[in-house]
């Protein structure tokens, strides 16, 4: 009798268990249907998780007040833009993935059990009220992950034996103009620091010409720079600095430069004609560097060259894979079911 008591007993809790989970997937599934991508369906649950996180690096980037901003980008709200990144990421994501087999690229053990490890944390860490009124579940969660990691499995495979030109680094290199400036200056001069006073007039106007002779002619009487600067400058942060600035010899202009390397201590250039208008400028102090400085320099910035470098090829690498995947994108069709989005906020995952 207690056997068959016991044997009840244990029937009733597997009874309440298939029960419970059952209803946990029901309100998965009655998650309505956000994105239609040939065979796959893409609920609003799974959605929101790609929400929570473009909306997540959106406030890490530009903090909560972001929101506030009416034109993000093209006309658009921060939100609008948010929820987009989030639709295309998923679609993206799910794309990519969806190749796998096709591919022969799949998760191994390891990384699946890494996969379910990093989902569980993040969902233990969602808002209790999120996660109930999104019916998002962990598997939900997991499903994310998982997509995420075989697309970037599978975007890491097809670009391993991508061909890399040097040509096409240095181009890309070419576009950093901080790059540009100091591959292209000695570590010498960038490192040559000088102390100077100066004149500036804001304009290249025949009224600011006479106006900037006119200061040159002033010191040229013996009159103080410092006085010339209160009189003629049109330095908007006169007030504050004096006309006096700290420089880099190899950051200054062509002309600035050329002007000023002939001068001792206390001298004055002529007019120099600069980009934004004329200068006169007084040397008060040159400080070379020390061998030792300008070795530490050139570490360094062999060092910020590789970094660079390996920016460049993965962006290369990247527009590689870009071209796989429009293609894929081109061949798949897609439906946004706006009566089921447009209404969702940001708000929504207060």
């Amino acid at each position: 009798m207690m056997k068959q008591v016991k044997k009840a007993v244990q029937l009733l809790v597997l009874l309440m268990l298939a029960t419970a989970l059952a209803t946990g997937c029901s309100k998965a599934n009655q998650s309505p249907v956000v994105i239609e991508m040939d065979d796959v369906d893409m609920r609003l649950n799974e959605v929101m998780v790609y929400l929570l996180q473009a909306v997540s690096e959106f406030e890490r980037l530009g903090g909560e007040d972001i929101w506030d901003v009416e034109d993000f980008s093209g006309g658009k709200t921060a939100e609008e833009v948010a929820k987009e990144r989030a639709i295309e990421n998923i679609i993206k994501s799910k794309l990519i993935a969806s190749k796998g087999e096709e591919l022969g690229i799949e998760p191994d053990n390891e990384m699946l059990q890494e996969i379910e490890s990093k989902a569980a944390d993040y969902f233990n860490n969602l808002k209790p009220g999120f996660v109930a009124d999104y019916s998002i579940t962990e598997e939900t969660v997991r499903q994310v992950f998982e997509d995420n990691a075989v697309s970037s499995l599978i975007m890491e495979k097809l670009t391993d034996n991508t061909e890399i030109n040097e040509e096409d680094i240095l181009a890309i290199l070419q576009e950093n103009p901080d790059y540009v400036n100091y591959k292209t200056k000695s570590p010498e001069s960038l490192l040559t620091r000088l102390t100077i006073k100066q004149v500036i007039i804001r304009t290249h106007e025949q009224e600011a010409f006479d106006k900037i002779t006119e200061a040159k002619k002033k010191l040229d009487e013996g009159v103080s720079m410092d006085d010339v600067i209160m009189a003629y400058s049109e330095d908007e942060r006169l007030e504050e600095t004096k006309g006096v600035y700290t420089v880099s010899l190899g950051l200054m202009t062509e002309n600035q430069a050329d002007a000023i390397k002939s001068l001792r201590t206390g001298g004055y250039t002529d007019i120099i004609t600069g980009e934004k208008g004329y200068y006169i400028i007084q040397l008060l102090e040159k400080v070379t560097p020390t061998e030792s400085e300008v070795q530490a320099y050139i570490a360094e910035f062999e060092q910020w060259e590789l970094e660079l470098r390996d920016n460049a090829v993965e962006r290369l690498k990247t527009e590689a894979f870009n071209a796989f995947y429009e293609q894929w994108r081109s061949e798949t069709a897609i439906r946004i079911n706006r009566e089921a989005w447009d209404p969702i906020s940001y708000e929504d995952l207060k």
